[in-house]
Formats: C-alpha cells, structure tokens, sequence
C-alpha cells in the first residue's frame, strides 16, 4: 500500500513537472525523462488522471480544482494498488 501511496504521488507531480516544462521551454531531456517516468512506473495513475481529465466538468458534480485533486489522487492510488496486486499474483503463479 505504501509502495502505491509514494507511486501516485511521485506520478502526479511528475505530470505537473512535465506539463510545466513543456509550458515554459524546459529541456527536452527532462520531459523526455518525465515522460519515460510517466509511461512505465506511472502508467496506472497517468492513465486514471486522463480518464477523469476527460470525464471532469462533463457532469454538474464533477467541478473544481480541489475535487478534482482528490479524485485524482484517490483513484491514482486505487489503480496502483491493483496493479502492484496483480504484479504480485503474476510473480506468485508463475515460480
């Protein structure tokens, strides 16, 4: 549960880092580091902060910045936990 609590929130500040650098004209290598970052060990939250990203401000209830913090926080840890789960099981089964 820890290793997915310090993942997501290592994943949500490097989607904040990159969507910084790319912003302001950072280096190309550090966005591409991020970028690396966020489609290997951060792939679970990377994709649910997208899928609510899209889904955000679609519906009445799902409005403003600080809602959309802890959703993203919430199901990025949920994602993790299933995937650190299923990573576990797969290493059990197989040897």
């Amino acid at each position: 549960m820890l290793k997915a609590v310090a993942l997501s929130m290592a994943t949500l500040l490097a989607i904040g880092g990159a969507l910084g650098v790319s912003e302001m004209g950072g280096p190309a290598w550090l966005l591409a580091l991020l970028l690396a970052f966020l489609l290997t060990l951060g792939l679970p939250t990377t994709l649910t902060t997208m899928m609510l990203a899209a889904l955000w401000g679609r519906l009445p209830w799902l409005t403003g910045l600080r809602g959309f913090v802890i959703a993203a926080a919430a199901l990025g840890i949920a994602a993790h936990c299933a995937a650190l789960r299923a990573l576990a099981a797969r290493r059990r089964s197989s040897g």
